[in-house]
């Protein structure tokens, strides 16, 4: 979890969550509008994609139903919106973000300890019932 800054016409700074694209199901969290994010969006050099909390939307981009598919620039980079959180969405560490924007690690840099990866990684799961 970070900072990271809007910046289009009014820019503000946000709380940005780089995940990798399971976890929303992970966590049996649907977008309230839109989608998850696809396999070949979380992958190095993949589409540029975020689904964006309910809060912004509301108040940076007034409830605009067309919000899906929209480019907007983070940290000066096009990035398409896919989705809208839920609105009592929380990152697991009970942290809310503006932005969630897909890790895109590369799996042969996940098999090499520390090589690679600038910031520190957290595991979530789901355990099976009993």
């Amino acid at each position: 979890m970070g900072e990271c800054d809007l910046t289009e016409q009014n820019p503000i700074r946000l709380s940005c969550a780089y995940v990798e694209g399971n976890l929303l199901p992970t966590l049996r969290i649907s977008p309230l509008r839109g989608r998850n994010f696809l396999p070949e969006e979380d992958r190095p050099n993949g589409p540029k994609v975020a689904l964006i909390s309910y809060g912004l939307w509301l108040t940076h981009y007034n409830l605009d139903p067309g919000i899906l598919d929209k480019v907007i620039e983070i940290d000066g980079s096009p990035v398409r919106v896919v989705g809208v959180l839920p609105k009592d969405f929380e990152m697991p560490r009970l942290q809310a973000a503006d932005v969630v924007v897909s890790r895109a690690i590369d799996v042969a840099a996940q098999h090499t300890v520390n090589r690679g990866i600038r910031w520190p990684m957290w595991a979530f799961a789901r355990l099976k019932p009993g």
